[in-house]
């Protein structure tokens, strides 16, 4: 099979791909969708960004490999939290066990932390290379790697500042921030087109 016909082959799987509510991916980040899975990552929701409800910015999740682990994790750094609060759910006075227990959260945390970072380093590589090109791109146009409980959110910087614009100005920076998800999306396609051998896709 041709790189084409499987990059086709996978955008009509994910054309008819549906949530749990079953709707459909939004078509304006299709294709980086598509882009992000044949670079031998997996996604797991995406949104091409909304103004009047959700993120006013385009952001695709993208799941671990050791999601499994990491969950763990998270558990064991939540039971422990528990014990530093009392029943009402406020912060217990300090005391020499509370401090015992944080340090364990300090390991746990530090451990999740390094659990992850294995998993964002695929994609930062590939977003070095997207914007090595492309310096004078506007910081909060780029697309950046965001931590998302299990995973990582690619989303555009910016986000953080829509809900301070008018909606005009929102709307604007909205198809902004789509069209530079469609930029990476073309720059995925080119290199799983040409250049699939070196990214060991199968």
């Amino acid at each position: 099979m041709n790189n084409e016909k499987a990059w086709n082959e996978k955008v009509n799987f994910f054309r008819k791909t549906v949530d749990r509510l079953g709707k459909k991916i939004d078509p304006k980040i299709l294709n980086a969708v598509v882009g992000i899975n044949l670079s031998g990552l997996s996604t797991e929701k995406s949104c091409e960004g909304h103004l009047y409800y959700g993120i006013a910015s385009p952001w695709v999740n993208i799941i671990v490999a050791n999601s499994e682990k990491i969950l763990a994790v998270y558990k064991k750094i939540e039971t422990l939290r528990e014990k530093t609060l009392t029943k009402d759910g406020e912060e217990k006075s300090i005391s020499e066990e509370k401090k015992v227990i944080w340090k364990e959260i300090h390991v746990l945390v530090k451990k999740k932390d390094k659990l992850l970072s294995k998993n964002f380093q695929k994609i930062i590589e590939l977003l070095s290379k997207f914007y090595f090109p492309r310096q004078n791109v506007p910081y909060e146009n780029r697309i950046i790697v965001k931590e998302n409980y299990l995973g990582a959110r690619l989303i555009c910087q910016g986000f953080l500042l829509q809900e301070s614009r008018n909606v005009q100005e929102r709307r604007e920076k909205l198809i902004e921030y789509q069209k530079e998800f469609s930029i990476f999306a073309d720059f995925l396609k080119n290199i799983f087109l040409h250049f699939q051998a070196k990214l060991n896709i199968i």
